[in-house]
């Protein structure tokens, strides 16, 4: 996938192809010169921009009716093929068109026409200041909505090319915008898509991708796959909170919410990326992880072999073995608490013992510190 995303005015440059320099060209010549048109284009360009040019290219052809022309001038900007918008910029820049470009060019438009036949009307009833309800399909809105989400990261990463190094804060904008689980799979795959074919670029393997790219230094393919990771590291971070909070559809006895009713503690922490579970799971459990974000110590408590079980009691935590719940400091705790949420049970349990710091017993007490991260 090609970079995409808006630029400003004095970015762009265009391009021009004569008809004479084009009778020139042998097949090899047309086919690279076409990908290094259509990459300039993808990088220059955004589908707002490329949606005029496709008006322009439609009025001129004389094949389509004004309600067509309406229908498109009306849709979503990201609803539009991007095959469209490059073969529409392609002949605004004087390159002749061969039959396949064409059948491009109506097969997108004809799928577009599709996709819009299920919302024409709710947007001439829009424009009538008439109040109503799209007729969108559960699927239809997800799919929206997860194009705004990756459209900002590639807003984002159009910025990237006057910058050296770019932090997306991925994390933090899903936690602000409070992105669904089923989304994020969606929100992932073009840069997943995006990230394969720089490295198969900067690896050389392929040829058209290699002269597509050709004006790439290492430095830019640095900060791109950084910019790209970090999106990507963020997202199974996220993904693993809203594992961790959601809560279990099994009965709960109303004696345990009233339990943990005066429980004072952590939902969750944006520094680490870590959140949670719910205190009830505490209440029967054998074993209870917990990390305090203020003094960096990781604790484990033990069920005392008498009582069989954790409990809770206001805010502390009870029933644990004070000879086997311990806790210590962690040293870099933004790389080992990864390490230790995606880590089995077996692994979990000898966490503790491989970090090289002092063991400190646990008193029980739970505090607006303390995130509950774990139980077994």
């Amino acid at each position: 996938m090609a970079l995409k995303g808006k630029t400003t005015k004095q970015k762009k440059a265009h391009l021009r192809y004569t008809e004479e320099e084009q009778s020139k060209w042998t097949e090899s010549e047309r086919r690279l010169e076409s990908l290094r048109m259509y990459n300039h284009f993808n990088y220059e360009y955004s589908h707002k921009d490329n949606k005029k040019v496709v008006l322009k290219w439609m009025q001129e052809s004389g094949e389509y009716s004004k309600q067509q022309i309406t229908d498109v001038s009306l849709g979503p900007d990201s609803m539009l093929p991007t095959t469209c918008g490059a073969v529409a910029r392609a002949w605004e820049s004087g390159w002749i068109l061969d039959a396949t470009q064409l059948k491009h060019m109506k097969d997108g438009l004809k799928e577009y026409f599709v996709r819009f036949s299920s919302t024409r009307t709710e947007i001439k009833q829009e424009q009538k200041t008439v109040n109503t309800v799209p007729q969108l399909t559960i699927q239809d809105r997800i799919k929206l909505k997860i194009n705004e989400h990756v459209g900002y990261f590639e807003e984002m990463q159009d910025q990237l090319r006057d910058k050296t190094k770019l932090n997306p804060k991925a994390f933090e904008y899903f936690k602000k915008e409070n992105v669904p689980q089923n989304m994020l799979k969606g929100i992932a795959e073009p840069f997943i898509e995006r990230l394969a074919e720089w490295q198969e670029a900067k690896a050389g393997t392929c040829e058209d991708l290699k002269e597509g790219y050709s004006h790439w230094q290492a430095k830019d393919y640095k900060k791109y796959f950084e910019f790209v990771e970090a999106i990507l590291a963020d997202i199974d971070a996220y993904s693993k909170t809203k594992k961790a909070v959601k809560v279990a559809r099994v009965k709960k006895a109303p004696n345990k919410q009233k339990q943990v009713a005066k429980m004072k503690y952590a939902k969750d922490n944006t520094t680490y990326k870590i959140a949670s579970v719910d205190p009830v799971t505490v209440i029967g459990a054998t074993e209870l992880y917990v990390f305090n974000v203020k003094t960096r110590k990781l604790g484990k408590y033990v069920a005392d072999t008498h009582m069989g079980v954790l409990g809770v009691k206001g805010t502390t935590i009870v029933g644990y073995d004070t000879n086997l719940s311990t806790q210590k400091t962690l040293r870099k705790p933004e790389r080992q608490l990864p390490e230790f949420t995606g880590s089995s049970k077996a692994a979990k349990r000898k966490f503790l013992n491989g970090i090289k710091s002092v063991e400190i017993a646990l008193n029980g007490r739970i505090n607006s510190d303390t995130i509950l991260l774990h139980v077994q």
